[in-house]
């Protein structure tokens, strides 16, 4: 019975430690991602080179596109440690196991307007701003 046990606690955490994976650094020719981006909304996304996402999304927002970037199932106003995934130069792709995703189109990547960095995800223009800025409300 104890074999039993400890053979079966073995097998969880190999099964575990397989499921889990760790980020894939952002690709150079992504580069352009990396930092935080911010929508009217409020809602950010903090892109980090090491390859992962952490999500703020104010969850009392009523702005119209809100729901189009909104992680859904997702825990809490704070979600750190998504992996990304670029899916070609069309779908950005955010997943953290055992845990909720998102798949955004990129209907424009990273450009300069003016002095501004900005990207439109799902029909929506994000800013970009400087990394001491996520979890800043900046609009």
């Amino acid at each position: 019975m104890k074999t039993l046990l400890t053979s079966s606690i073995l097998l969880g955490l190999v099964f575990l430690a397989g499921c889990g994976g760790g980020g894939k650094a952002v690709p150079k020719d992504k580069l352009a991602y990396v930092g935080v981006w911010q929508s009217p909304s409020g809602f950010q996304l903090q892109i980090l080179p090491e390859g992962y996402v952490n999500v703020f999304q104010p969850m009392d927002s009523l702005h119209p596109e809100y729901k189009s970037l909104r992680v859904m199932k997702a825990n809490a106003v704070y979600n750190f440690g998504f992996q990304i995934e670029f899916l070609g130069d069309s779908i950005l792709h955010i997943k953290k196991p055992y845990h909720a995703g998102k798949q955004y189109a990129i209907n424009k990547s990273p450009y300069f307007d003016a002095d501004t960095m900005k990207m439109v995800l799902n029909g929506v223009t994000l800013r970009k701003f400087n990394e001491e800025h996520f979890m800043e409300d900046m609009f």
